[in-house]
């Protein structure tokens, strides 16, 4: 297991969830919690959880974070991508991976 490949996939996963837009991303993460497993071209195998959260009292702006790990040490200090998103598309990154 490769924190390179981790990161690198993790990379890719936020930037799908980026090109999707606001209203899909408001619908399908506010307030919930979506988990995925992830099988690299190393045959390693991967956890992605994403969450979405308001980032106003408002319940205007999404912050949407997207955390890996492969399951063992790494899951206690996952690698994580988050943004927030306002519904007019603009977005501001929090990258910590």
């Amino acid at each position: 297991m490769s924190d390179a490949e981790m990161k690198a996939m993790l990379t890719a996963e936020s930037a799908k969830l980026r090109a999707v837009g606001y209203s899909e991303l408001a619908e399908r993460f506010a307030g919930k919690q979506e988990r995925i497993e992830l099988i690299a071209a190393s045959g390693d195998s991967y956890h992605v959880e994403f969450e979405g959260f308001w980032d106003d009292d408002e319940q205007v702006d999404l912050r949407v974070v997207a955390s890996i790990d492969d399951g063992g040490l790494r899951a206690f200090l996952p690698f994580t991508d988050a943004f927030t998103i306002t519904p007019a598309g603009t977005i501001t990154e929090h990258s910590t991976a």
